[in-house]
């Protein structure tokens, strides 16, 4: 006789299984993990070939709305760059329409009257 217990266990499995998850939702790869009692994981063979993640690779954890994504170092290295570079490109954007208006003589000896 199954205890209370198990049968839970046994319910959860069968919520979570791959085949169940991956009819609800578009994925390339879906695997069900357990963390060990250290908090240690094992990142499938197969989404470590996929991904080229080798013994060494840095990886970045990152939570998100209460999910935590693994993503390569150098994939988010580039990210980031990508970002600075598009946010200075808008700044460079933003100052060279606004530049009329901030470069004229008649608004300086304006707001010098009041420095």
């Amino acid at each position: 006789m199954a205890t209370a217990s198990s049968e839970q266990a046994q319910k959860s499995e069968s919520i979570l299984s791959k085949d169940r998850l991956t009819s609800k939702i578009e994925l390339d790869m879906l695997d069900v993990i357990r963390v060990s009692s250290k908090g240690q994981i094992v990142i499938p063979e197969d989404m470590r070939k996929k991904l080229h993640i080798r013994p060494g690779s840095r990886l970045v954890l990152i939570e998100k709305d209460g999910a935590i994504l693994i993503k390569k170092e150098d994939v988010v290295s580039k990210k980031i760059i990508e970002q600075e570079l598009d946010e200075k490109g808008w700044m460079i954007m933003a100052e060279e329409s606004m530049k009329d208006a901030w470069d004229n003589a008649k608004d300086e000896k304006v707001w010098r009257q009041y420095l």
